[in-house]
């Protein structure tokens, strides 16, 4: 059985291919996304066959999970190691499950979610979620810390699935 190892801390991937980096605020969607943070799961023995199984796990745990179809999708310009699901609207309500309580003087909320599946480094392959709860100032979306509830549901899903040999 390959060994997994989850990764509980916060992770930059400014090794990866997409553009990445930590900042507090971001501004409106774009393919420059910046994260914050991400959960992760590490597989140390990367093969197309490990990406192309994290890629079809990330795509069909959205698709089922936000109810949303493969025109949803955003793809990194820079290459297929990750995607998005265009950033979509929320009630102030439904925020409080990816976030710890805000303020409730937001003219919108929104998430942006990202599935992250990229070669690291020589044998090494990433599979990570990242779910950003927003809220929209007037101005800026600021981004709130998501409780990484959801992102470990999704990786114990693949722990658990059948995918594992």
């Amino acid at each position: 059985m390959t060994r997994y190892k989850i990764l509980l801390s916060s992770f930059i991937l400014s090794i990866c291919s997409l553009q990445i980096g930590a900042e507090e605020v971001s501004e409106a969607f774009d393919n420059n996304f910046l994260v914050k943070d991400g959960h992760f799961l590490k597989h140390n023995a990367c093969t197309s066959e490990t990406l192309l199984e994290f890629k079809s796990f990330s795509k069909a745990t959205f698709l089922k999970h936000y109810n949303k179809n493969e025109k949803d999708l955003i793809i990194s310009k820079e290459g297929d190691d990750g995607f998005f699901i265009k950033p979509f609207d929320i009630s102030y309500k439904d925020l409080l499950t990816y976030t710890d309580p805000q303020p409730n003087d937001f003219q919108r909320y929104r998430l942006v979610i990202l599935a992250l599946y990229a070669p690291v480094l020589k044998d090494t392959c990433l599979l990570g979620f990242g779910i950003f709860p927003e809220g929209w100032d007037g101005k800026n979306w600021i981004r709130f810390k998501s409780n990484k509830i959801l992102e470990s549901s999704f990786l114990e899903d693949y722990l658990n699935s059948e995918n594992i040999k």
